[in-house]
């Protein structure tokens, strides 16, 4: 009777369990003790038995295991020669096959047969039977292949088809992607094992390749993303990938100008950016302005990353801003400026302040008020008005103002010393054209008496004079002043 135990384990060769993903040789280590005959004592010699297991699934290491049944069978008479069980524990990428094996020769035909369970306790994949040869020549033999298949649930399945399309992902992001096994009536079958593949790990991949959730990659691009029964159907999917916005460029229409209110003559186009420079599309650009306004102010970027909006200016003059943002990322944010010019007057008109009366050398109770238009006679805002004394010599105060939100400009003025008419004009900075105020100035307080007539006759003692005496009253200007007693 001969008898094969094993080597020492520092001689036992290592064959890859389903949880490695992949087929690999392993030679069982024996050593085997002879005898001449079934009755003779056992003798010791080394021997060995080879097989290499060969995965027909790439996914086979979504199943976790539990334990490996190994068997070995006496082609000869069909006995039993080994049945044993070999743990896998949690996190085992490989397992060390040592074990004693009694033969009848130096060299004996077995069958061979693999049986892999799962930690349910259910078989999963088997390999064999097929037949391997036990030695002692020294010389190892050949490792005979065994095919590992897939039994468990949904071996017979006809198909698998991914229920959920992935939506377009930025860096990092993640989603789950579900999918199903089927039987040849369609109908599905729960809980058959899908593995998962991404086709560029660098744009997507799967941290669990038994679960369907995806992560994104830094990678900007496309990657196809299969699902894989173990029985060799697949079905695909595919997921594209951007960076995350990380800036908004102005692409066109920045630093333009326009006249307060009105629309800039080019739009403002912006465009979102990735890390890479690259335009990043599906993501929500939102436009605000503290006056005026801009249209659209939201909008989902298209697939060069822009959106493109009229900016109508508000009627502060000089610089104004437009600010951009990414909604679903705050902290992406510019700033477009454009300058608010006045618009252009083309006339005026009187308000207030024309036909006053005051006293001469004194400012008028009213200021005079004049509009500026323009063409479409709308108010004109911003508009440079000069005004200028045309009769008399009186003063304005200020000589030119700018006309106010409302298109309108005012100026005191204060009447000359000459009595009777005074009249200013008034004209937009640049043109001929003058629109007059007038005004009428009255004498101020009487201060002075001056002989005009009758000085210096002579007569007889209670004779009347030839000519009356006659005088004039007038105020510190020399304007007559009406209406004043005087006693001679």
């Amino acid at each position: 009777m001969t008898r094969l135990t094993s080597d020492p384990p520092a001689r036992g060769r290592r064959f890859g369990t389903a949880a490695l993903l992949a087929a690999c040789t392993a030679a069982a280590a024996l050593i085997t003790s002879c005898a001449d005959d079934a009755a003779g004592p056992n003798t010791t010699v080394p021997g060995a038995v080879a097989f290499a297991p060969d995965f027909s699934s790439q996914q086979s290491g979504i199943v976790p295991l539990r334990d490996a049944r190994i068997t070995l069978t006496r082609v000869a008479d069909g006995t039993l020669a080994l049945d044993t069980i070999v743990p896998i524990a949690a996190g085992d990428t490989a397992l060390d096959l040592s074990f004693t094996v009694q033969v009848e020769s130096s060299e004996e035909q077995l069958e061979l047969f693999i049986r892999l369970i799962s930690t349910a306790s259910d078989t999963v994949f088997t390999g064999g039977p097929i037949i391997v040869t036990a030695t002692t020549s020294g010389t190892p033999p050949s490792p005979a292949p065994v095919e590992i298949v897939y039994v468990g649930v949904g071996s017979d399945a006809a198909g698998v088809r991914i229920l959920t399309t992935p939506p377009p992902l930025f860096s990092g992001d993640t989603t789950l992607i579900e999918a199903e096994a089927f039987d040849s009536t369609e109908v599905a079958i729960p809980n058959t094992p899908i593995g998962w593949t991404s086709s560029d790990t660098a744009v997507a991949r799967f941290p669990d390749p038994a679960v369907g959730r995806v992560v994104a990659g830094s990678t900007r691009g496309t990657a196809r993303l299969t699902a894989t029964l173990l029985t060799g159907q697949t079905a695909t999917t595919s997921v594209a990938v951007q960076p995350v916005p990380s800036q908004i460029v102005t692409a066109s229409g920045g630093g333009q100008t326009a006249q307060i209110g009105e629309a800039l003559a080019n739009p403002v186009v912006l465009e979102v950016q990735g890390a890479d420079g690259q335009p990043i599309s599906g993501v929500t650009l939102v436009a605000s302005v503290a006056e005026g306004s801009v249209v659209p102010n939201s909008a989902i970027t298209t697939a060069d990353g822009q959106l493109s909006v009229t900016w109508t200016l508000g009627l502060t003059l000089g610089t104004q801003t437009l600010t951009a943002q990414v909604r679903e990322y705050p902290a992406v944010t510019t700033t477009v400026t454009a300058t608010a010019n006045p618009p252009t007057a083309v006339g005026l008109t009187i308000v207030s302040g024309d036909q006053q009366t005051g006293e001469v050398n004194t400012p008028l109770p009213d200021s005079l008020v004049v509009l500026a238009v323009d063409s479409a006679g709308a108010p004109a805002p911003g508009a440079t008005v000069l005004w200028t004394v045309a009769l008399n010599d009186g003063t304005v105060s200020p000589a030119s103002s700018v006309t106010d939100a409302n298109g309108l400009a005012a100026t005191a003025w204060t009447l000359g010393t000459l009595a009777g008419a005074n009249e200013v004009g008034v004209n937009l900075e640049g043109q001929g054209t003058t629109t007059f105020f007038s005004a009428t100035g009255t004498a101020g307080p009487a201060t002075l008496v001056e002989v005009v007539s009758g000085d210096g006759q002579s007569a007889n003692a209670g004779a009347t004079l030839l000519n009356p005496p006659v005088v004039k009253v007038t105020d510190v200007f020399g304007n007559p002043v009406n209406g004043e007693p005087v006693s001679f």
